[in-house]
């Protein structure tokens, strides 16, 4: 019905407080990872995986606008088009990834970024989820969600000036030294959850037990 229905994962549904929250996992649309492909920029750009499991590099770390590099990676965040403090932006940015020679690793166009991020936020609830493994695999969520509407693509671009939306990668590639290396694609938005009604023009907590009760 037009909404989309997020979980964010919390030890406790009944008090949830804050959580980190995946807004949304757009693939990066120019760069390296684009015009050399996604096996050549993990030889570039990967780092040996620090759990020790053999022959996998690993792509990760957390990247805010204006952070500096990534002590692994080398590549820095740059938020490019956006008159910060304001709501105007160029229909030309983007958000870019750069090394230390200034190339372009991977980056997001605005142009794809305002579609994506307003199909999928213009009307959105997070839920509150709770997960138990054992004995066996359960949830169970709270009543208490967050909705927020109005999803202006200035204010998330705000956020991310503000290094309150940050990208945190989880890309790997498997089977390195050998002819066919196994990638894993996973570039992700995270947000924690007591910044999300900053991202909305309207934000509020619903319980939605009581209102459901009134239906």
């Amino acid at each position: 019905m037009g909404w989309e229905v997020k979980a964010r994962t919390v030890t406790d549904s009944d008090f949830p407080g804050t959580s980190v929250v995946t807004l949304f996992t757009p693939e990066p649309t120019a760069g390296v990872y684009i015009d050399e492909g996604l096996i050549e920029f993990m030889r570039r750009y990967g780092y040996p995986d620090t759990n020790g499991r053999p022959d996998r590099i690993n792509f990760g770390g957390i990247y805010r606008a204006n952070a500096g590099a990534h002590a692994r990676t080398g590549l820095r965040l740059v938020l490019d088009g956006y008159e910060s403090g304001g709501s105007k932006y160029s229909p030309s940015g983007a958000i870019r990834l750069l090394d230390q020679d200034d190339k372009e690793a991977m980056s997001w166009s605005f142009a794809k970024l305002i579609d994506h991020w307003k199909t999928k936020h213009a009307a959105a609830a997070y839920v509150p989820a709770q997960q138990l493994v054992v004995p066996e695999r359960r949830y169970r969520y709270g009543k208490n969600i967050l909705v927020g509407e109005g999803a202006e693509f200035g204010l998330f671009l705000a956020g991310v000036q503000e290094g309150r939306v940050y990208y945190d990668p989880g890309i790997k590639l498997e089977a390195y030294s050998t002819a066919k290396p196994v990638p894993k694609k996973r570039s992700q938005f995270r947000v924690s959850s007591k910044h999300i009604p900053n991202l909305y023009v309207s934000s509020r907590v619903v319980d939605a037990c009581e209102e459901a009760g009134q239906v």
